[in-house]
C-alpha cells in the first residue's frame, strides 16, 4: 500500500503544474423536466458572473494537496449557464424567449388573456433562510411571461486528495430571479458534483461539472415549474389562500431537493 500512495504522488505532483482545460457541458437532461404548459418564459441571454474569481474554473493540486495550476475555459460561463436552463424550460414546455440588457418581444401562447383583471391582491415572494417568504401587494396587470434573471455565484472545480484515492468536486451556484404580474422571487441555488478518481484529467473534471451542471439546472426547471403554477393558481382564485402564503423548497449542501 505504501507503494501504491508513493506511485499516487508521483503521478500527482507530475501532472500538476499544467493548466487544465475544462469544456463547459452541453448535454441534455435526460429525462427532461415537465409543466411548462406553453406559458411563456423570458430568460436573460446571459446571467451576470458574480463569482468570487473569474480569472479560472478550478485547480490542479499536486500530491502534497497544494493548489500548482488552473482549471480554464475559453467559454464564457454567464451565458453558458443562462442557456442551459432556458433550454430546459423549453424541453419542459415553456414557450421561451432570451432579452438581452434591454427587454425582449416574445409571442404569448394562445390561451394567455392580453384583458386587464380588475384590482386583486397577489403575492410578491422573496427567499430567506431557504424559504420562499409571501408578502401581499395589489396589481391590475394581466397576465405576463415569466421574467428569468440570475446570477451565476461559482462555478470551480477542484481535487480532494486523500490518502489513497482523490476525487474531484466542481461546486455549482445560481441566484434565480423570476418576476410576473404580482409575483417576485428570488432563490439561490448551490449543487456539488464528484467524480473519484486516480488522477486529476480533463476528462474527470468534465464529469464532475456535467454531475453538478444537470442537478443544478433540474433544480432550477422544477422550483420555476412549481413557481409559475402557484402563479397561476393564483390568478384563477383571484384571491390568494393562506395555505399559499408559504412555498418551501429546501436544498441542501449537496443540492438535494428535501
Amino acid at each position: 500500500m505504501a507503494r501504491s500512495f508513493m506511485l499516487l504522488t508521483v503521478f500527482l505532483t507530475g501532472c500538476a503544474f499544467t493548466n487544465i482545460p475544462v469544456t463547459l457541458p452541453t448535454a441534455k437532461l435526460d429525462p427532461s423536466v415537465s409543466g411548462g404548459r406553453g406559458r411563456a418564459v423570458i430568460i436573460d441571454a446571459s446571467f451576470n458572473d458574480k463569482r468570487p474569481t473569474t480569472l479560472r474554473v478550478g485547480m490542479q493540486k499536486n500530491g502534497y494537496n497544494m493548489d500548482t495550476a488552473d482549471a480554464i475555459c475559453t467559454e464564457d460561463p454567464g451565458p453558458w449557464i443562462a442557456k442551459r436552463i432556458a433550454e430546459e424550460l423549453a424541453a419542459a414546455g415553456f414557450v421561451v424567449s432570451t432579452a438581452g440588457s434591454g427587454t425582449a418581444q416574445i409571442e404569448q401562447p394562445a390561451e394567455a388573456s392580453e384583458a386587464p383583471r380588475s384590482v386583486e391582491e397577489l403575492l410578491i415572494l422573496n427567499s430567506t433562510n431557504s424559504e420562499w417568504v409571501s408578502k401581499k401587494i395589489t396589481t391590475s396587470a394581466g397576465p405576463v411571461p415569466l421574467r428569468v434573471s440570475g446570477e451565476l455565484r461559482q462555478l470551480f472545480i477542484e481535487p480532494v486528495i486523500g490518502f489513497w484515492t482523490m476525487s474531484l468536486e466542481a461546486d455549482l451556484s445560481v441566484a434565480i430571479t423570476v418576476s410576473a404580474s404580482g409575483i417576485t422571487a428570488s432563490r439561490t441555488f448551490y449543487v456539488k458534483g464528484t467524480r473519484k478518481a486516480f488522477a486529476s484529467t480533463k476528462g474527470h473534471y468534465r464529469v464532475a461539472l456535467e454531475r453538478a451542471t444537470e442537478e443544478l439546472v433540474r433544480n432550477v426547471v422544477v422550483a420555476i415549474v412549481e413557481l409559475a403554477d402557484r402563479e397561476s393558481a393564483s390568478n384563477a382564485d383571484r384571491q390568494p389562500r393562506s395555505s399559499e402564503l408559504a412555498w418551501t423548497m429546501n436544498i441542501d449542501s449537496e443540492g438535494e431537493q428535501k
